[in-house]
């Protein structure tokens, strides 16, 4: 997978992945990322404190039903480049409330009923955020550093 980011994001989108290009997404697919490619990465699931613990709950708004003008400040707030999407922590339910977006409801019921933001996310990605890869499991979303 990461090649063909490199290899789509260079050659198909024209966006550079820089060495400083920082990512962000599911902890386990983080871990990969850093192992494999040395990119750096905000959240890190061999790793534990309270300054781990929020980043990773700023990042995981992705998967609430937040606003993407918020998502994406929280993500701009901790310098982050690019997101890799997984449909599946959007949709994965184990069983009733165990989706990412049921678990967010209890933590922002003031937005209890909206879409969740990933969902949105997987069908358009504009204007707050860029698609610069995609196949059947992730997406990635080169945030867009704009105001808007």
């Amino acid at each position: 997978m990461f090649k063909k980011i490199k290899a789509s994001c260079k050659c198909h989108y024209t966006v550079v992945l820089g060495a400083d290009s920082v990512f962000s997404g599911a902890m386990p697919t983080m871990a990969s990322v850093k192992l494999s490619t040395g990119w750096p990465i905000v959240n890190h699931p061999h790793y534990e404190d309270a300054g781990l613990r929020e980043r990773t709950k700023l990042v995981y708004s992705m998967y609430s039903r937040m606003s993407a003008d918020t998502v994406k400040g929280n993500l701009m707030t901790l310098g982050v480049d690019f997101f890799v999407l997984e449909d599946s922590w959007c949709t994965r339910r184990t069983r009733p409330g165990s989706s990412m977006p049921e678990i967010w409801d209890i933590e922002d019921s003031q937005n209890v009923g909206k879409v969740p933001l990933c969902t949105h996310m997987s069908r358009s990605s504009r204007p707050h955020f860029t698609t610069v890869f995609s196949n059947d499991i992730y997406k990635v979303l080169k945030v867009s550093k704009d105001l808007r």
